[in-house]
């Protein structure tokens, strides 16, 4: 067996990122790239991990230098070594240029020059390919879209002869990424956790190992058990990260044992995880009212039954179109929003920090437009938001959809039941009653029907409730939805010449949905079938969001054991 705590004497490694920005209002400073960092390097020099000497690491993280100084330190570092692999490490901020192209942010990024100061992918894979051609070159890369960085190192075009000798010499060398998510998705910081979601699970597979697998793990392993964790710990709002082999030539490097495997070694004793899961209290289902609403955790929801609708609308927006028909099975969702006291209860008992108190700026509205800043959160509202001073029961507000999603998992966590969010398709069918209406109250506009064009929210179940007895679809908050967000129903997975059964829109995207209108938008924009979208880091004083609890086995089985609502659960399955 292979002494795992001897160093690698054939492997060098690059840390890039930064965790401040300085110079550009635009990007947020984020603790949790800074403690990824430092994670990560702590495990390439400990003696369970790569055991890299100091001189193997060319350390860049919050380095004050320009692009051109960083990019001219890893050539120079690339081309005084001899190692046979290169590890290739960035967290912090990735985006696009307004021609498109790919950057990361590095702590010298400029805001409005990000053209010139940030360190645009498409050079650092010629920097990277030039200077490491004859090499392994592993590229983990924890950043939003980070997937796009996979086309720059395709297009890479090293001369004839470079591969000709790079290849013959070293029929292993290529090159390989392990991306915290596709090229349509964000990365995320959860808050409250200390590292970032995709660097929390990664340093978790390299310190604990995985069982069945040989004495060291392969980038394509350590990214399938990376993929698999962040879905198992955070279900719908975990990042996807992907595998790619963009260069290769012979053996696809991913494939390469590099890794030590604790879980293997005699000696070795897995690490624990430094996730603080949440603290939710043992709350019991209560049948409120017998076949129509049950309370979980303080929570009220209302059952809607399986029932076919027409969603959409033929005299709307063009994402409206056309009005076609869609299955939902039945499931319950919250009567209300969810209110400030509520959130405050689930802050205070899990200690999460939303996308807002962690820095992401937030849509206030000031005059008549809404601008991103920082500093405010749904406890801290814009001084245009402080329309009442008693606010507990008001629907909470500057939300982001990752805030929304990490509060039903909590709920799912604690009761052992399937919350989740909405998907857009239940939500419309909740909103009109199933009855196609165009408004929650009517296919007429009534004025004061719901908290719409006002000066701010006001508590929920202000005004009456739908004909399935759920309170402000219409007006006071915008709520997220599950879905990402699709220009046509088309490509959000919808039939038009028949039925769509459960649709839950497309697989990816940049963009979640939200729906509902809110208290300062116009009628038109608060009727059933108009949709909004926005990334899912964003929030602002008018997106809150509800919850919906989906059918399993586990609740059916908690309705059979209440006598008022007894043997109808039966009845309730999910259709095949």
């Amino acid at each position: 067996m292979p002494d795992l705590k001897k160093p690698y004497d054939d492997f060098a490694a690059i840390v890039l990122g930064a965790s401040v920005f300085p110079y550009s209002q635009r990007i947020t400073a984020q603790q949790a790239f800074a403690e990824s960092a430092v994670a990560v390097r702590h495990y390439l020099q400990s003696e369970g991990g790569l055991h890299l000497a100091d001189a193997n690491i060319l350390w860049l993280f919050d380095d004050r230098a320009t692009v051109i100084g960083q990019d001219d330190q890893i050539a120079t570092f690339l081309s005084q070594i001899s190692y046979e692999g290169i590890i290739f490490y960035y967290v912090g901020h990735g985006g696009f240029l307004a021609d498109r192209e790919y950057f990361l942010a590095i702590q010298d990024t400029k805001i409005n020059r990000e053209h010139t100061t940030g360190y645009r992918i498409k050079a650092l894979a010629e920097t990277l390919s030039q200077f490491s051609s004859n090499k392994k070159l592993f590229l983990i890369l924890d950043c939003c879209f980070a997937g796009e960085a996979v086309r720059e190192f395709q297009s890479v075009d090293l001369s004839e002869v470079v591969q000709r000798e790079t290849f013959s010499a070293l029929p292993s060398a290529g090159t390989s990424l392990l991306v915290a998510a596709s090229k349509d998705e964000p990365a995320i910081s959860p808050m409250g956790n200390r590292f970032t979601m995709f660097s929390e699970s990664l340093i978790d597979v390299l310190t604990t190992g995985i069982q069945g697998k040989g004495e060291r793990l392969s980038l394509l392993e350590v990214g399938s058990q990376v993929q698999a964790l962040i879905r198992g710990r955070y279900g719908l709002e975990g990042v996807r990260p992907e595998v790619h082999s963009p260069q290769q030539g012979g053996i696809d490097v991913a494939t390469l044992p590099i890794f030590p495997n604790p879980r293997f070694a005699d000696g070795i004793q897995p690490q624990q995880s430094t996730l603080r899961g949440p603290a939710l209290p043992a709350y019991r289902l209560r049948v409120l009212e017998p076949k129509t609403s049950i309370a979980i955790g303080g929570l009220t929801f209302r059952y809607l039954p399986a029932a076919t609708f027409f969603m959409g609308s033929d005299d709307g927006y063009d994402h409206e179109r056309p009005r076609h028909r869609v299955r939902t099975s039945s499931f319950f969702l919250q009567d209300a929003p969810l209110t400030n006291s509520a959130f405050r209860a689930f802050r205070e008992l899990s200690g999460y920090v939303s996308s807002a108190e962690s820095g992401y700026p937030t849509f206030c509205r000031i005059e008549d437009g809404w601008i991103p800043v920082s500093g405010h959160n749904w406890d801290n509202l814009c001084e245009s938001e402080l329309n009442s001073p008693a606010r507990a029961n008001h629907p909470v507000v500057h939300m982001s959809w990752y805030d929304a999603a990490m509060f039903c998992r909590w709920m799912s966590s604690g009761s052992g039941l399937d919350f989740t969010l909405p998907t857009e398709a239940q939500w419309e069918y909740a909103a009109s009653g199933g009855k196609d209406l165009r408004w929650p109250f009517g296919d007429e506009y009534v004025p004061g029907k719901a908290n719409i064009q006002s000066s701010g929210t006001i508590d929920v179940r202000h005004f009456p409730p739908t004909a399935f007895q759920l309170f402000d679809m219409a007006g006071n908050v915008y709520e997220w939805c599950r879905d990402w967000y699709a220009q046509t129903w088309q490509s959000a997975g919808h039939r038009l010449d028949e039925p769509t059964t459960e649709p839950i829109g497309p697989t990816t995207g940049r963009m979640r949905v939200l729906r509902g209108g809110s208290w300062c938008d116009e009628p038109n924009h608060c009727r059933c079938a108009n949709r909004f979208r926005a990334q899912p880091t964003q929030s602002a004083a008018n997106w809150g969001f509800r919850c919906a609890l989906d059918l399993n086995e586990r609740l059916i089985e908690a309705l059979l054991q209440e006598s008022d609502w007894g043997l109808h659960a039966q009845d309730m399955m999910p259709e095949e």
